[in-house]
């Protein structure tokens, strides 16, 4: 993920755009009040917090509509919707029981934010007893140090979202999620979760609604389970840094609607199947470091990047593939392609990384007329052909 991470659908800017929804109407909010059982819950949160959490959060406007980090619903009837309570220092002090406590009463509430506050645990009540918070559609615990199994998150039964990134949970993935039927995303990524892929997936329940699914840098293993191409509406797919094995569904051609697909430093085997290119809404394809084999399909026809290294690639590089008008980058390094570079280059390619291959002949004249090209890696027996009209910086690492 880190790798090319400005090319991915993050979750991280998913939820900072919803935390910046945290504050973007202040100025209708005004002039309402919050009814008195709200606002005694309120003033009761802010209280519970150790002295380090009240610094960083200003709760001295009488009205809590205006403080920071709080969203309410403008009109007559106004309640709190939001509470943004990243980096608040929640994991010092001795008084998080009864802060959980007190908001598990705010039953107004839909988007919670418990990012970097590293927890090392959350009070077991947060999970068995916070029926109050069964509207609740939107849960950051990212950037935490939560270890242990995943909770069970029954209580949350309106879950659209579940973030758990970047956390130090363990053991299996089955039940634990499987009533959140409501659920659009989910993010498991770099924990310390084993099995299969979990059951909330492929347990015969289709999810309407799932767009995202992000189980990278853990330990999952077995294969890639067909059942997850019933998902029509998912956008964003990463299984990349796990351990799984077997091949790549031919029923992924399913994924109509597919933004983005990771399944990068596995241990798949196999050929790209070539249903990839039916996929007109696909702009990211990665699977480096895994064992594919066979030719590369003509599948880039949609794609803006495409990382396919450290395989055993073979053949030639099609004609076609380099050249899609939306291509911008491109590593096929490290397989066992061979012939020649293919003239019909994409002119929007800004980094083509073609080096340790079995690659043949002249670096093709049509590469010297890509004007935004900044990264050539060729690492190849090739022959530099005039390149006068090229007037862009452009790094070229040649192993004659």
């Amino acid at each position: 993920m880190e790798r090319y991470a400005h090319l991915f659908i993050s979750f991280s800017l998913l939820f900072s755009f919803l935390n910046y929804s945290l504050f973007v109407d202040k100025s209708m909010a005004s002039p309402f009040q919050l009814n008195h059982d709200q606002l005694n819950i309120m003033v009761n949160l802010s209280k519970s917090l150790s002295p380090y959490s009240m610094s960083e959060w200003n709760t001295t406007d009488p009205s809590p509509c205006l403080w920071e980090r709080v969203t309410c619903s403008a009109g007559p009837s106004t309640v709190v919707t939001g509470l943004s309570l990243s980096y608040l220092g929640l994991s010092t002090g001795a008084n998080v029981s009864d802060f959980i406590s007190i908001l598990c009463r705010l039953d107004t509430l839909q988007y919670l934010d418990f990012s970097l506050n590293y927890r090392t645990t959350i009070p077991d009540s947060f999970f068995s007893n916070c029926t109050g918070l069964s509207r609740l559609k939107s849960l950051n615990l990212s950037y935490n140090d939560l270890g242990g199994p995943v909770r069970n998150f029954s209580s949350f039964m309106s879950l659209e979202t579940l973030d758990l990134f970047h956390n130090y949970l363990k053991g299996t993935v089955e039940t634990q999620l499987s009533s959140l039927s409501k659920l659009k995303s989910l993010n498991l990524s770099s924990n310390l979760l084993m099995g299969t892929i979990p059951k909330l997936v492929i347990d015969g329940r289709k999810v309407a609604a799932f767009e995202e699914l992000v189980l990278s840098e853990n330990q999952f293993n077995g294969t890639i389970p067909s059942e997850i191409f019933e998902y029509e509406n998912l956008t964003v797919l990463d299984l990349s840094t796990n351990s799984l094995s077997g091949t790549i569904p031919e029923k992924i051609g399913m994924l109509s609607n597919l933004n983005a697909l990771d399944l990068s430093s596995n241990q798949l085997t196999g050929k790209i199947p070539a249903t990839l290119s039916n996929i007109s809404t696909l702009f990211r394809f990665a699977a480096y470091g895994n064992n594919l084999t066979g030719n590369i399909p003509s599948i880039t026809k949609f794609l803006s990047s495409l990382d396919l290294s450290y395989n055993n690639l073979g053949g030639e590089i099609p004609s076609d593939l380099l050249a899609s008008p939306n291509l911008e980058y491109v590593d096929l390094s490290h397989n066992r392609l061979g012939g020649a570079i293919p003239t019909n280059l994409s002119i929007g390619l800004l980094n083509l990384q073609l080096g340790g291959n079995l690659l043949s002949g002249i670096i093709p004249t049509s590469i010297g007329k890509l004007s935004k090209l900044d990264y050539l890696d060729s690492w190849i027996s090739l022959r530099m052909h005039c390149m006068a009209s090229y007037q862009r910086r452009l790094v070229i690492f040649m192993n004659w």
